[in-house]
């Protein structure tokens, strides 16, 4: 009974060839450590795309384990999860996910191939052919795993209780047509099961032998010939096939490599190195090395060719960077001097222009930019004195006028008018100036009050049918925060015989644009009854309330108003002391 294993001329391939992917991989890597020797962030970022890279690859080839501990580097703990950009974190979670499904599932393909060989030394042929066909189709087998499966099922037949190895005793033929006895290992005795007949030869008698004929032969061996040949046209097909998409890929990848599209490049690759995994077994080992090395070989260039890019690149942008600081500093320091030049100018201008304040403001300008600058430093001393000076010289002569103003009061002071009271000229100016001014001394509480009867409201919501209280809830309300009234619906009742549901009988349409205090005097004279004092209705504003009652009822509104009366106290000139007489009288 064959067992499942690996061939060692299959074992040594395999090695050879996850050693030249390994040396892809290093000098994949280690070229642009070498280029990136100045840029530790651009090799640790190769390194990144490589490996991710590498595990996608293994994970075609279905050697999870492999992909695991390249994936293993890119997280968790890993000197290069600090280097995964957002989009290659989601593509190593998807990968990681994929072979974790994978690992998960290859867990029941070992048992379910080593219980089949078990089963079928022990002869139960169907069982065993059960348990291959459990795993025949499962997606995570590997192409030699599943080729050797198919070709496992086409060597196992029925159940059987003899040794298999053992060849079958020879079968009686019939004289006219000799029969020929076929190999065990080619086509399978007819055995009996032994609860039904014994492992003796049966006598033709009892139970005739079945008779293998020539031409049943010959059938056979041409349907074998016939299958050989359709297996090496499709393995023609697959050669041809993949050579193509090798060829293709290159050329893609050559184009690509020539327009500086690298990862374009790549994907063109990657397409190749799959299709040569997948074909692996049909390939051979010559054509397999030989695609698997044009490819590496190719892949290593085009890295290469992309790292130097990158180096020249970077080299590129810091000599343009520092071609462009120099021209700024050029072109700073040319600003500079023409903007010294034109403050110097425009603070000489204003100079001469006798504009001594604008000129320092140039000054101070033009050292903000040049604090060094000796000529600008001079001007600004003599600038600042000569600004305070000017200063000094006004203030001198304000004082000069002021001291002539007093001197022409004191002297009109002493103008001997007839009348005991004399009263200034201008005293109807000084009377509008006095009622401009209003109260004074006026309570805080009620001046809140007062300046908020003062605002322009819009009462258009009155109307003919409004009631007294409404019209003092909609008067209260109108203005923010609330007016502080109070109304004292007792005393209107009892005095003024006046409800709290008397229609105003007024309409807010001309209310529109008033003042608050307008807009309830005139409400308060609507309700007001018509010739008699003691039942009209009035208001006052005491202590921050305004309180609405009968006029007789409400405290009586004092207003402090106070005047400036010093003139009034000045005693009428007499004509006599000094100034213009010489201190001596008329006689």
């Amino acid at each position: 009974m064959r067992r499942f294993s690996i061939s060692p001329k299959i074992a040594d391939l395999k090695a050879l060839a996850v050693i030249a992917i390994s040396l892809g991989v290093f000098i994949s890597i280690a070229a642009p450590v070498r280029a990136e020797s100045g840029s530790r962030v651009v090799a640790m970022q190769a390194r990144v795309q490589s490996n991710i890279r590498v595990a996608q690859e293994y994970i075609n080839r279905k050697e999870y384990m492999k992909a695991d501990g390249f994936l293993k580097a890119l997280g968790g703990q890993g000197d290069l999860v600090d280097y995964l950009s957002g989009s290659q974190k989601l593509t190593v979670e998807k990968l990681r996910n994929v072979v974790k499904a994978a690992l998960a599932g290859r867990t029941e393909i070992a048992p379910r191939l080593k219980k089949s060989d078990e089963l079928a030394n022990a002869g139960r042929n169907t069982e065993a052919k059960q348990q291959l066909l459990a795993v025949r189709d499962s997606e995570y087998l590997t192409e030699m795993e599943r080729g050797w499966i198919v070709e496992r099922l086409g060597t196992l037949g029925d159940d059987v209780k003899t040794e298999t190895n053992v060849a079958p005793q020879p079968v009686p033929v019939a004289e006219s047509v000799p029969a020929k006895v076929v190999p065990a290992e080619t086509v399978p005795a007819e055995t009996v099961p032994a609860e039904t007949a014994p492992a003796e030869t049966v006598p033709a008698e009892t139970a005739p032998a079945k008779v293998v004929t020539k031409s049943a032969v010959a059938d056979k061996q041409e349907a074998e010939d016939s299958y050989i040949k359709v297996v090496a046209q499709r393995r023609g097909r697959l050669r041809s096939y993949t050579k193509a998409v090798v060829d293709d890929s290159v050329a893609k990848a050559t184009k690509f490599r020539l327009s500086k599209e690298y990862d374009q490049a790549d994907i063109s690759l990657d397409a190749a190195f799959s299709t040569v995994d997948k074909n692996k077994m049909l390939l051979g080992d010559a054509l397999y090395r030989e695609y698997l090395s044009q490819l590496t070989k190719l892949r290593n260039d085009i890295g290469a060719e992309r790292n130097a890019d990158i180096v020249a690149e970077e080299e590129k942008a810091r000599t343009d960077g520092i071609k462009l600081a120099d021209k700024l500093r050029i072109d700073i320091e040319r600003q500079r001097l023409e903007s010294v030049k034109d403050y110097m100018e425009r603070a000489r201008a204003f100079a001469e222009m006798q504009q001594y304040e604008e000129s320092l403001g140039q000054v101070d300008q033009l050292l903000a930019i040049d604090p060094i600058h000796t000529e600008a430093r001079i001007l600004k001393g003599v600038l600042e004195n000569t600004v305070r000076w000017r200063q000094q010289l006004e203030t001198e002569k304000r004082k000069d006028r002021e001291e002539m103003r007093l001197l022409n009061r004191a002297t009109e002071g002493e103008i001997p008018y007839e009348g005991e009271i004399n009263y200034p000229d201008n005293w109807v100016d000084l009377t509008a100036r006095r009622k401009s001014e209003g109260f004074i001394n006026r309570d805080p509480a009620d001046a809140a009050v007062y300046k908020l009867l003062e605002q322009v409201v819009d009462l258009s919501a009155l109307t003919e049918e409004t009631t007294l209280e409404e019209a003092m809830n909609i008067i209260q309300n109108v203005v923010d925060p609330p007016l502080p009234l109070v109304t004292n619906w007792n005393d209107i009742s009892e005095n003024a015989f006046i409800e709290k549901d008397k229609l105003i009988g007024i309409s807010g349409q001309g209310l529109t644009s008033v003042t608050l205090l307008t807009g309830l005097e005139r409400v308060i004279e609507a309700v007001s009854a018509a010739g008699d004092d003691l039942s009209k209705l009035a208001y006052v504003v005491d202590k921050g309330l305004v309180t609405v009652a009968t006029q007789d009822s409400l405290p009586t509104e004092y207003k402090p108003i106070v005047y400036d009366v010093a003139e009034l106290l000045s005693a009428p000139s007499t004509g006599q002391g000094g100034g213009g007489y010489g201190g001596g009288g008329y006689g």
